[in-house]
């Protein structure tokens, strides 16, 4: 039987330490932080994530978050984050991941304006690949790092409202930056389309 949890593995390290997860019947949240999508060996991984398969074990790749914001208004960020997106997409799609956690790039105690700002932007950012994610079964999903309150992902959420965006609970970021309390912030976000927190 195959554990729920996903241990988080560098995607350097991910043909390492597929004998323990086999074993261990563990599934990796694959991290390809400060790393150039376009630099990895895919074929590698792609074979790495076909006997983790094998034994009944699924991925979950956590993108690239650095200079990464959808909700950008600059060009030279926007750009920069849709070819995250679109390079994170293809490698998840080549890895069959079950889904794919992006940092919301939205600035920790963001004024009002600057909020509905983000997610004016957001809004068309992420409808722009929700058909594809749904097309490959990734569902793409943002977590939580710096808001206080759980407001500007839930409308967000809310607006998109597609079973293939979600979003992930990262209960340190949630300890560390939140106001709003835990059982409050799991009862607005809980009813919406989501997937589970993964293990760090």
């Amino acid at each position: 039987m195959r554990s729920t949890l996903f241990v988080h593995i560098p995607i350097q390290q991910l043909s390492r330490r597929l004998p323990t997860l086999v074993e261990k019947k563990l599934q990796p949240e694959i991290a390809c932080h400060e790393i150039a999508l376009d630099q990895l060996d895919v074929c590698q991984l792609q074979n790495a994530a076909a006997e983790l398969r094998q034994h009944g074990l699924v991925t979950t790749l956590h993108a690239p978050f650095s200079g990464f914001t959808s909700g950008s208004g600059r060009r030279r960020l926007s750009d920069h984050s849709h070819r995250i997106v679109e390079q994170s997409l293809a490698l998840a799609a080549r890895m069959s991941s079950c889904r794919i956690v992006f940092h919301p790039g939205l600035a920790f105690d963001s004024s009002p304006k600057n909020q509905q700002q983000w997610l004016d932007n957001s809004i068309p950012f992420w409808s722009r690949y929700l058909p594809q994610a749904r097309e490959q079964g990734t569902v793409i999903c943002i977590e939580n790092i710096w808001e206080q309150h759980p407001d500007c992902l839930l409308k967000l959420l809310q607006e998109l409202d597609s079973p293939a965006f979600g979003h992930v609970f990262d209960i340190g970021h949630w300890n560390i930056f939140a106001e709003t309390p835990l059982t409050a912030w799991l009862e607005r976000t809980g009813p919406l389309h989501q997937a589970p927190a993964s293990a760090r």
